[in-house]
């Protein structure tokens, strides 16, 4: 289900306490986190005041972007747009927000479902509300042609190609559009264009803003719509790739989704086959690296498929390698491979036995210093002992004197413990 939030100024919002840029209106159930994601993401910059006399042509942000949420990302669909004035004479702006779950996400894709009528609010009118449900999701396809309207503004319809090519590669550097004002109006279009070749899903991946100005970094936005003159259109060429649209563009470089984008005709990359482009001056300059990387890409739905491509052979190449029944080439012995495999074993047999060398020594060693220790051992517990100290002679009644322990006899026949006996003292005889 989705949800859906619409954010502006006014006297008191939703939230009790709240006043100012609130959120007015809300689906209900909408987890505060996910509503709190989205205030955030309301951010709208004003290139003419509400006193200018262009003030209407303040640019609208059309967006799609991926908001990480509790540990996965969310499709966020928005409308960005200035709102004349507030409640309090100040300018306003007004944000309206989809929260789109993977199961309404159309084949048509994002661009696509933002230039349908009556999805995205405008306006607000004055109260605060939580509604029951999300918006209903049109349906649609977005249909494979030439993109005329890429042709209009640069002069080249590959340019729309160019961009489908930076949305489908595996460099998630950001691309920068620089624009006129004039030319805000045609960039929802001209992306919606660009999406149309790619696959389903991987339009779903491609995140842009039609007036980019600031977003949180954890928020992925790959294309990237900036004023000429900007401060971010000043930056960009140190931050990714720049297509400078206000300014008189050359050809696109070459590529399949290029000439694709000139002819409306587009022949995608089979699974397991390699999709040889026309013969001509396009193809013969496509670099190695270009066409790797068109041969990762991924399969149209069938009902887009325009059949199987044509290959045909340049005069200046080998002949092509035959494809088995399943479509991959056959597999032939590679000499280099078995090459490898022998050095492996022996590399293997070398360590195992360096291995082995190195456990016998370690047993030989033992062997050897064990008895030497044992016999130092032995030679010093016979220094320490008591006859070799005193002389080898043991008198056993010094014993018992310097044992305090021992126990001796009185005359009487009594013993006591610690005692040291009285030696008898000789009596001197009488006199006479």
């Amino acid at each position: 289900m989705s949800f859906e939030l619409l954010y502006t100024s006014a006297p008191a919002g939703l939230k009790p306490g709240t006043r100012g840029f609130a959120t007015v209106l809300c689906t209900e159930g909408i987890p505060p986190n996910v509503a709190q994601r989205l205030e955030s993401l309301s951010g709208y910059r004003h290139v003419f005041s509400t006193q200018d006399p262009q003030a209407t042509e303040n640019p609208v942000c059309y967006s799609h972007l991926r908001v990480p949420i509790a540990g996965r990302p969310i499709s966020v669909l928005s409308r960005i747009a200035a709102y004349g004035v507030d409640y309090s004479g100040r300018t306003n702006k007004i944000a309206h927000h989809i929260v789109l779950e993977s199961e309404e996400q159309v084949e048509a894709g994002p661009a696509w479902l933002l230039r349908q009528p009556h999805l995205l609010r405008h306006d607000w009118d004055r109260s605060n509300r939580v509604i029951p449900q999300g918006p209903v999701i049109p349906i649609g396809k977005s249909p494979l042609q030439i993109c005329e309207t890429w042709r209009k503004v640069t002069g080249d319809a590959g340019w729309g190609g160019a961009v489908a090519d930076a949305f489908a590669s595996i460099n998630r550097k950001a691309v920068w559009i620089i624009f006129r004002i004039d030319q805000s109006t045609h960039l929802l279009p001209m992306i919606e264009e660009a999406l149309a070749f790619l696959s389903a899903n991987e339009r779903w991946q491609a995140t842009f803003s039609t007036y980019y100005t600031n977003l949180p970094p954890e928020v992925d936005c790959r294309l990237r719509c900036v004023v000429a003159g900007s401060e971010e259109a000043k930056l960009a060429p140190a931050r990714g790739q720049v297509i400078d649209i206000s300014k008189t563009l050359p050809l696109a470089p070459a590529g399949t989704r290029v000439e694709a984008a000139r002819t409306g005709v587009f022949h995608p990359v089979v699974a397991g086959r390699s999709a040889v482009p026309p013969i001509g001056p396009a193809s013969l300059s496509t670099s190695p690296l270009v066409l790797a990387e068109e041969q990762t890409e991924s399969l149209w739905p069938d009902e887009l498929q325009p059949g199987p491509p044509t290959i045909r052979q340049r005069p200046d190449m080998p002949p092509a390698v035959k494809t088995s029944d399943s479509g991959l080439p056959p597999k032939i012995p590679s000499a280099k491979h078995e090459s490898s495999g022998k050095h492996r074993f022996a590399a293997m047999f070398v360590a195992n036995g360096m291995l082995i060398g190195s456990l016998f020594i370690i047993l030989l060693l033992a062997a050897i210093l064990i008895p030497i220790a044992y016999q130092h051992s032995t030679s010093i517990q016979q220094l320490a002992s008591p006859k070799a100290m005193n002389g080898g002679v043991a008198n056993a009644t010094d014993h018992q004197i310097l044992d305090p322990n021992s126990h001796t006899a009185d005359r009487n026949g009594n013993t006591s413990a610690g005692e040291i006996p009285q030696m008898p003292q000789e009596v001197p005889p009488p006199e006479p």
